[in-house]
């Protein structure tokens, strides 16, 4: 079952999601402009806020993606908060409004 958030702001939108059957948190950008660089965090901490781990990413171009694997971690229920910033090639700065975030359960 793939659960997903998305968010949109004046540059485009950020999607975070979680393939259980993969046991891999995607995200991407969609933005309105091409972006000439992207470097961002996934935070994943338990329920009650407590840090587990943190996944850095980044990309370019018009819609950059990517996936992390959360096999590492034990079985129990997390959030995944998806956050960065970039500029577009026009010279634009951006960031991804505050709130995006995944509840997801690892088995």
């Amino acid at each position: 079952m793939k659960k997903e958030q998305v968010i949109s702001g004046n540059f485009g939108t950020a999607y975070i999601g979680y393939m259980s059957s993969a046991k891999m948190l995607n995200w991407r950008l969609t933005p309105n402009e091409l972006i000439g660089s992207f470097a961002g965090t996934i935070l994943v901490t338990t329920t009650s806020g407590i840090p587990v781990k943190t996944y850095y990413v980044s990309g370019g171009g018009m819609s950059p993606t990517g996936q992390v694997s959360v096999s590492s971690l034990k079985k129990g229920t997390y959030r995944a908060t998806f956050g960065g910033n970039g500029v577009t090639v026009s010279g634009k700065k951006f960031n991804i409004l505050p709130g995006l975030s995944e509840t997801f359960t690892k088995y």
